[in-house]
């Protein structure tokens, strides 16, 4: 009699629990599946190397490294990955090279890497959070099940998490190298019996993934250990034995020190080189005004405004439930006192960019893991994935996030113009301009980008086969790596490309003689020409327009080549006019 009512109180309690899974779930699968469809159909359609700056200088990279491998063998490609890039640690590289070597240096299939390497850590931290609610608080399979839901949910919207991983960047290995330390960390939380003996050296490898991805990692994977550290060594939790964080603390060091022994110099100039990179600066360094804008930018664009909102709710209602009693039992329970663990790791990737002088949202991406670890948790623990109401209620600021995000992918044009409700940045002001950029609508959405392998072939049907190159005014599109591509693609070494201007020199008086004298000095030397209602930016425009009469004069080049662009729509797009020495 006693077990048919045990058994049946089962069979209700799980019915009651379906509906919450049912809502988390469907939620879960709609977001994973338009996260990697989008992601994948994004990196298909940028065929021409990296966009921007770093994508195009990391894609160059991985070129070089598939030269090597081809040319000179593995070993010279091992001997590549310590010392060709030494301001830069080189998981990504690692992680993205059999992709690279497969595809013959495709790179959508570098891109692929970073967004399957992401994949991998979704579902390795919807593992992590398996273990901390079935196992350390005896949570039913079916409400284990919920929680994994929504930490799939809310980790498939984060624009933060999604944005760097559909690019060839190097946070994708940074992101699965946070959720292996917190899958080693957290394995048999609370229950050391069903602790496996290997977890300390998934840790270990985490470690050294993070390591090998950005040193920066140090801050937030140091602030998780110290305080776990502490939780086991007085005893408030069961967890991995103390030993454990030697073994894995040594284990990850052994595997990044090969290329931090020989680097650490370079890497850590380079570390200050972006802290000190004033162009995405918006406030004094450490200021509260600067904190402020801080976090109105990494909240919503980092974040999103609904993951935002659900946190918000979370920490109240968490709060509620230390105040109307019970609540010191609550807070001290494992799967709690894990959650107290990730957020150790968030403040300091913060501060260390509200301290400096770059406070671009992208420095501080993993920190988007385990915060949302934690929310999951917190979603677990106050029952909000058990009970069909609570779930409907959580859901509801994340929906309209998942909407902004997801809208653009039914549209192909990359001209598509966003509506005005998806904007979703209700906190922004001029101030913030020099960061507010990828909103949660741009994360899906198609940009232009232009082929500069015309170039390469005419300077190759020139004889000049690696000329040296200048251009004039900054443009998004006209960056170094970007123009070199063509080059590092189908030869062994890319031209040197000088920038004649930096960006912002368009105002104010410029010394023209000493900048065709500067350009003079090149073998091509390109300018944009924009149409005359200057394609929304009249003082870059008239400068481009000045240079391109000034150097038409100038002895010694060809008559100036106009090349189309691949922006969209034609009649607003500019030319890259182009100038070959005779």
């Amino acid at each position: 009699m006693g077990m048919g009512r045990r058994w049946w109180g089962a069979a209700v309690q799980d019915l009651c629990l379906k509906p919450a899974l049912a809502v988390w779930g469907g939620l879960a699968a709609i977001a994973a599946v338009l996260a990697f469809w989008g992601s994948v159909r994004w990196a298909a359609a940028h065929p021409h190397g990296g966009l921007g700056w770093d994508e195009a200088s990391y894609v160059n990279i991985a070129l070089r490294d598939l030269y090597r491998w081809r040319h000179e063998g593995p070993l010279s490609w091992a001997r590549g990955m310590i010392g060709d890039d030494r301001i830069r640690p080189p998981a990504y590289r690692i992680l993205g090279a059999p992709f690279a070597i497969a595809s013959g240096g495709d790179p959508f299939w570098m891109r692929f890497s970073s967004i399957l390497t992401f994949a991998i850590a979704v579902v390795l931290l919807g593992l992590t959070a398996w273990q901390l609610v079935r196992r350390a608080a005896g949570s039913t399979a079916i409400s284990a099940a919920a929680t994994v839901a929504a930490t799939v949910a809310i980790a498939a919207i984060v624009p933060g998490l999604l944005h760097p991983i559909h690019h060839f960047y190097t946070e994708a290995p940074l992101f699965l190298g946070t959720v292996l330390v917190l899958l080693g960390l957290f394995w048999g939380w609370g229950d050391r019996d069903r602790r496996s003996r290997w977890a300390w050296g998934v840790w270990g490898v985490g470690l050294a993934l993070g390591l090998l991805s950005k040193a920066s990692f140090a801050l937030m994977a140091g602030g998780m250990m110290a305080v776990a550290f502490l939780v086991i060594w007085r005893r408030w939790a069961t967890g991995p034995a103390l030993w454990e964080f030697v073994a894995a603390s040594a284990l990850g060091g052994a595997i990044a020190a090969p290329w931090w022994w020989r680097n650490w110099g370079a890497a850590l100039g380079y570390a200050k080189f972006s802290a000190d990179f004033a162009i995405h600066n918006i406030g004094p360094p450490g200021a509260p005004v600067t904190a402020g804008r801080w976090l109105a930018v990494a909240l919503q664009l980092g974040l999103g405004v609904g993951v935002t909102v659900l946190l918000l709710i979370l920490a109240i209602a968490a709060l509620g439930r230390l105040v109307t009693g019970g609540g010191r039992r609550w807070w001290r329970s494992p799967p709690v006192l894990a959650m107290g663990i990730c957020l150790a790791g968030v403040p300091w990737l913060p501060l260390a960019s509200i301290f400096s002088l770059n406070q671009n949202p992208r420095l501080v991406a993993p920190i988007w893991i385990p915060l949302v670890l934690a929310a999951a948790i917190a979603l677990d623990r106050l029952g909000w994935t058990r009970r069909m109401g609570w779930a409907a209620i959580a859901i509801v600021p994340l929906v309209p996030q998942a909407i902004v995000i997801f809208e653009p992918l039914i549209h192909r044009a990359a001209s598509h113009r966003r509506p005005p409700w998806a904007q979703l940045t209700p906190f922004h002001s001029p101030a913030l301009d020099p960061v507010w950029f990828n909103k949660p609508i741009d994360v899906m959405t198609l940009q232009d980008q232009w082929d500069w392998t015309p170039l390469m072939r005419l300077a190759v049907a020139r004889g000049v086969k690696r000329p040296t190159i200048a251009y004039f005014l900054w443009h998004w599109q006209l960056e170094p790596p970007a123009i070199q591509y063509p080059w590092r693609r189908d030869r062994s070494a890319e031209p040197p490309v000088e920038q004649l201007l930096q960006e912002g020199s368009e105002r104010g008086e410029l010394n023209w003689d000493e900048i065709l004298d500067r350009a003079a000095r090149h073998e091509i030397v390109l300018a944009l020409q924009f149409p005359d209602d200057g394609a929304g930016d009249n003082a870059q425009s008239q400068r481009n327009r000045e240079f391109i009469r000034r150097f038409s004069d100038r002895p010694g080049y060809d008559k100036p080549i106009a090349l189309p662009t691949s922006a969209d729509p034609p009649d607003r797009a500019p030319q890259i006019i182009v100038f070959f020495k005779q």
